[in-house]
């Protein structure tokens, strides 16, 4: 009888495992996973990441509104959102993930995602309810990775991050996404040759398409449907 019920339990959790992948439609293959406005806009991740011990990885926010730029995504756009494009392996049951903001804990706590318009194993790792904007020059956003209560998920910038398509290990992505996720500037973080600290560089082109689910590496030190992490 036991095992009826553990052999009923496995296909349970089978069928929801099939049921979510099934939904993910593959329409935007590339990270972001959604359709936004890239460039040009004001928000991107300053060229630093500082470790600052205990799996915390601290990232500053630049604000520049381009020469010349009177867009919506150059002058009024917010910043609400972060998503980094990250391996499906640290998507685990109840991640003990944190963020803070100038030292103050976000709202709501990072969280990972499954963007439905993205291929089949799309992770994106999501920070929320910033509250940020043009204002927001220099602001301090730092991540705290962990394990779980049975010691599975990501603790390493290197663990987390998918890197871009020709990247070495180590090298993350993120979208930065405001209120009505018109606009997503991208950023990437690449490790730094001058210290373990990975270094983070604003970029307008695409970020490749999701890699395979094994971890990658990341140095220590440095948006997915629209609809999925709103």
């Amino acid at each position: 009888m036991a095992s009826t019920r553990s052999i009923g339990a496995l296909l349970a959790l089978a069928l929801l495992v099939v049921g979510a992948t099934a939904q993910q439609t593959g329409v935007y293959p590339n990270f972001p996973f959604c359709k936004c406005i890239k460039n040009p806009t004001a928000y991107r991740l300053s060229p630093t990441v500082t470790s600052k011990g205990d799996n915390t990885y601290c990232f500053t926010l630049s604000v520049k509104v381009p020469a010349g730029c009177t867009n919506y995504c150059c002058s009024k756009a917010d910043l609400k959102k972060i998503e980094i494009n990250a391996f499906q392996a640290c998507d685990v049951f109840s991640p003990p993930v944190k963020a803070t903001i100038n030292g103050v804990p976000t709202k709501v706590a990072p969280a990972f995602s499954t963007p439905k318009d993205g291929p089949v194993g799309a992770t994106t790792l999501v920070l929320t309810q910033l509250g940020l904007g043009l204002a927001s020059d220099g602001a301090e956003i730092c991540i705290t990775l962990g394990l779980n209560k049975n010691s599975k998920g990501c603790t390493t910038l290197e663990e987390l991050c998918v890197p871009p398509a020709g990247m070495p290990a180590g090298v993350c992505s993120a979208a930065l996404f405001d209120s009505q996720n018109d606009c997503c500037p991208l950023s990437q973080a690449n490790p730094s040759s001058s210290q373990p600290a990975p270094s983070i560089a604003s970029s307008s082109q695409p970020a490749p398409s999701f890699a395979p689910s094994s971890p990658a590496s990341f140095s220590p030190a440095s948006p997915s449907s629209v609809a999925s992490s709103s």
